[in-house]
C-alpha cells in the first residue's frame, strides 16, 4: 500500500479560548467526554483505513511531547515538528517531503486535526474512492474533498463546482474563504457550492514539484487558498455525503454537542444547575460548581482563572477579545 495520511495538529486553537490555550489547544483536548481528544479522534479515524505507520504527525515543536503522550503508538520519526508558527502549506510540505523519503509511489490525504465526522463508513468509503482516482488519473493533479454547503458560514471556505469530470467529481470553478454573511446566504441556495473540509489528497511527486515552483509564496499561505486559489486548474473537487463540521470555534462546537430539552450543551463538569436557559454552552473545567440563570443563546467557558460571558454568535470574536485581553 502507498497511501499515507498527515494530520495537521500545530494549531493554537484561539477561537476556543479560554479552554484552548496556546499551551495545550484544542486539538489535544476531550470536548465529548469521549476520553479521547480531537487529535486522538482523528488517529483513530484513519487507523480504519491505513497501518498506523503510514500515519504522520505534523505539529509545533512545543506539542511534540503531547503528541507522544496521547499517541504513543506514532514512531518518533513519524512526527514532524514546526520551528516556526507560519501557515498550513509550509507544515503539509515539510511533512509530504518526509512520506516521499519513505516511498517515492506514496499519495497522502491530509487533514486538520479539529473535525466532527459523521458516518465514519462513508467517511472511509469517500477517502478509498479519491485515493483511487489519484491512481488512474494524471499525477499532476490534486482532489479536495468538500460536502453541501447547508449553513451561510462566514468561517468556512466555498468551492463553486465547474465542469462535472466523473461521478461527484467536478473542476474547481471558484474559491471563496470567509465570504461576507450575503455572500455565504447566497452561496447555501445556490446548489453550485460546496463547503471546503480542508481534506486534500495528492501524489507526493506533485506536490514536491508544485513546492519547488512556488516555495516564496507556499510559506506565507494557507493550504486551501494556495491550492484552490493560485493553483485551482490542478485540483478536482469531489463532492462527499459524510456529515462534517470544522469544530474550531464555539458556535460550531455548540452544534455538534450533546444537548438537553432546551438545546443547552455542557461541556466539562457536570455540576451545573441551569435554570430559564436555552441554546447556550456551557464549558467549565472538571470540578467547577455553578448555578446560571436565564440565558439564551450565550457562552459560558471557564478555564484556569479564565472566563468567558457573551453571546454565542460569531465564530472569531472570542479570539478578537482575547487579544485584546493580552494588551491589557
Amino acid at each position: 500500500m502507498h497511501n499515507y495520511c498527515i494530520i495537521l495538529a500545530g494549531g493554537t486553537g484561539r477561537r476556543l479560548w479560554p479552554c484552548s490555550t496556546q499551551e495545550r489547544p484544542k486539538q489535544f483536548m476531550d470536548f465529548f467526554g469521549s476520553g479521547r481528544s480531537l487529535l486522538q479522534m482523528t488517529y483513530d479515524r484513519f487507523c480504519r483505513l491505513l497501518p498506523s505507520d503510514h500515519i504522520i504527525i505534523s505539529t509545533h515543536e512545543d506539542y511534540v511531547s503531547l503528541v507522544r503522550e496521547q499517541l504513543p503508538d506514532v514512531p518518533p520519526t513519524h512526527i514532524v515538528a514546526e520551528t516556526t508558527r507560519l501557515s498550513t502549506a509550509p507544515a503539509a510540505v515539510q511533512a509530504s517531503r518526509l512520506v516521499r523519503q519513505l516511498d517515492e509511489e506514496a499519495c497522502v490525504v491530509v487533514t486538520p486535526s479539529d473535525q466532527h465526522i459523521v458516518g465514519e463508513e462513508a467517511f472511509c468509503h469517500e477517502v478509498e474512492e479519491a485515493f483511487g482516482r489519484l491512481q488512474v488519473t494524471a499525477a499532476d493533479r490534486f482532489v479536495a474533498l468538500a460536502v453541501q454547503a447547508t449553513h451561510p458560514y462566514t468561517s468556512y471556505g466555498y468551492i463553486q463546482k465547474g465542469e462535472q469530470v466523473g461521478t461527484g467529481l467536478y473542476r474547481v470553478k471558484t474559491f471563496t474563504e470567509k465570504p461576507d454573511r450575503d455572500f455565504a446566504e447566497m452561496f447555501v441556495q445556490s446548489d453550485e457550492f460546496l463547503w471546503n473540509t480542508g481534506l486534500f489528497l495528492w501524489h507526493t511527486a506533485t506536490m514536491e514539484r508544485l513546492s519547488a515552483e512556488v516555495l516564496e509564496e507556499v510559506m506565507v499561505r494557507q493550504l486551501d487558498g494556495l491550492l484552490l486559489d493560485k493553483h485551482r486548474e490542478e485540483v478536482m473537487v469531489q463532492e462527499c455525503r459524510f456529515g462534517w463540521t470544522d469544530v474550531g470555534c464555539w458556535p460550531r462546537m455548540h452544534e455538534v454537542s450533546s444537548k438537553d430539552c432546551d438545546g443547552n450543551a455542557r461541556l466539562g463538569s457536570q455540576r451545573i444547575i441551569l435554570e430559564g436557559c436555552s441554546q447556550t454552552t456551557i464549558a467549565l473545567e472538571p470540578g467547577t460548581e455553578a448555578i446560571i440563570k436565564g440565558l439564551t443563546g450565550y457562552l459560558v467557558a471557564y478555564h484556569e482563572g479564565r472566563l468567558v460571558i457573551m453571546p454565542n454568535e460569531s465564530d472569531s470574536e472570542v479570539k478578537h477579545l482575547q487579544t485584546r485581553l493580552e494588551s491589557l
